[in-house]
C-alpha cells in the first residue's frame, strides 16, 4: 500500500494533521519521519490505518546518503505540501 518515499498525512495521536515521508513500509506499519521533531535516527512507527496516503511521492529519499535525510525530507515535505495547496 505504502513505499517508501510517499507523502502520508497523520490521522490521529499527537501529530494529527502533519505530513511525513514514508522511510520504510513493512507488514501493516509505516516508519516515518518529518525531519524536525521525527528524525530519521528518531522516527515513528505508525499503524498503516493511521496515517492517510496523499498520493504524492518523492524518489529523491531513496539515493539521500545518511547525514542529509532530515534536511532533505523538510524540503520534500515542504515542496509537496505546496502541491496540495495549489491544486
Amino acid at each position: 500500500m505504502f513505499k517508501t518515499g510517499d507523502l502520508v498525512k497523520s490521522l490521529c495521536g499527537h501529530d494529527k494533521g502533519e505530513y511525513f515521508i514514508v522511510l520504510e513500509a513493512e507488514n501493516g506499519m509505516v516508519v516515518i519521519c518529518d525531519g524536525k521533531r521525527r528524525k530519521a535516527h528518531k522516527n515513528k512507527m505508525k499503524k498503516n490505518k493511521h496515517v492517510e496516503a496523499t498520493g504524492l511521492h518523492s524518489d529523491l529519499i531513496n539515493n539521500l546518503p545518511s547525514f542529509a535525510v532530515d534536511a532533505n525530507v523538510r524540503r520534500e515535505i515542504r515542496r509537496l505540501t505546496n502541491l496540495i495547496a495549489e491544486v
